[in-house]
């Protein structure tokens, strides 16, 4: 009885043994099939990343906190004209109405008598945060100024009187005045003349790309063939403005002349003359006028003392 008792012990526990053996095996076999044969649609299901929560001490994403360097921080010359954004200038005081930046407008005065300066078509006020002025302010000073966009013959007279009597002035040319007139030009520089820029078209007739290339083309050009720079004084030929060329101008580092007379017995405290050596008197009156201004207790100095 004992035998068989221990018989079926033994055999039980065979046959149990035996079951989880064929358990295990059926269940290595069904798993390496899913990962040996794809499923049917062929798209591979990858298998899920656990999930890693962010670490606070892991830095942001690098943003380079330089910014871009902008045309007018550099020394060079700058060919590519700003956004014609003009400043606010303050309210008029006298002159004109503030216009529209692209309003075109030519610049004219209104003289009056007794030594009292001029009415302008804009005023001090407006005309100052564009780097732009047309009188020096309430002082004996005369600023003499000429415009040449040709030669007529007149200039070497002209710069003779003005080294006899110790004169200084401006001259305002244009490029191809420049170009064809360099002995002159070589003259006006060593007898302390300052030497500007005349625009030799209307600056309101043509863009931004072709008011840039005329500053830049002149200021190179001077550069280049008398080994300094063209001082920075620039005036419009016949006056003609607006405010986006003033901006243009002064972007250029440029600053934009009017004048408060073209007669000089129109004299005033502060007085910028424009005249023109176009004709035969030109010497004569530039004799005259500088008897005139010294008769009265003027002095004639040179357009830096503006700036």
């Amino acid at each position: 009885m004992r035998r068989l008792r221990l018989y079926l012990y033994i055999t039980s526990f065979l046959l149990l043994a035996g079951c989880g053996r064929a358990r295990e095996h059926e269940g290595e076999v069904i798993y390496n099939a899913r990962e040996t044969h794809p499923p049917a649609n062929g798209i591979q299901t990858p298998a899920p990343t656990p999930y890693a929560s962010p670490d606070p001490t892991d830095p942001p994403a690098l943003i380079d906190p330089s910014p871009t360097p902008s045309p007018t921080d550099s020394n060079e010359p700058v060919d590519t004209p700003p956004p014609l954004v003009s400043p606010s200038p303050p309210p008029s005081d006298g002159g004109s109405a503030v216009p529209h930046p692209d309003t075109p407008q030519t610049w004219n005065i209104s003289p009056r008598t007794g030594g009292i300066p001029p009415i302008g078509s804009q005023t001090g006020g407006y005309l100052r945060p564009f780097s732009s002025f047309y009188r020096g302010g309430e002082t004996a000073h005369i600023y003499l100024t000429f415009e040449l966009s040709y030669e007529a013959g007149y200039t070497e007279g002209v710069l003779d009187v003005l080294s006899e009597r110790n004169v200084v002035a401006a001259f305002f040319l244009t490029l191809p005045y420049i170009e064809n007139n360099g002995d002159l030009v070589l003259r006006m520089i060593a007898e302390g003349h300052v030497v500007g820029i005349l625009s030799h078209q209307v600056m309101t007739d043509i863009g931004a790309d072709e008011i840039s290339e005329m500053i830049l083309l002149t200021s190179r050009y001077f550069s280049e063939h008398f080994g300094r720079p063209i001082d920075p004084f620039l005036r419009p030929l016949g006056g003609a403005f607006s405010e986006h060329t003033l901006v243009l101008t002064r972007h250029y580092g440029f600053f934009t002349v009017f004048w408060s007379a073209e007669r000089h017995d129109d004299f005033h405290p502060g007085m910028i003359l424009s005249h023109k050596a176009f004709d035969p008197q030109s010497v004569n009156t530039v004799s005259q006028i500088i008897d005139d201004m010294a008769s009265a207790g003027f002095v004639f100095v040179s357009l830096y003392q503006l700036i």
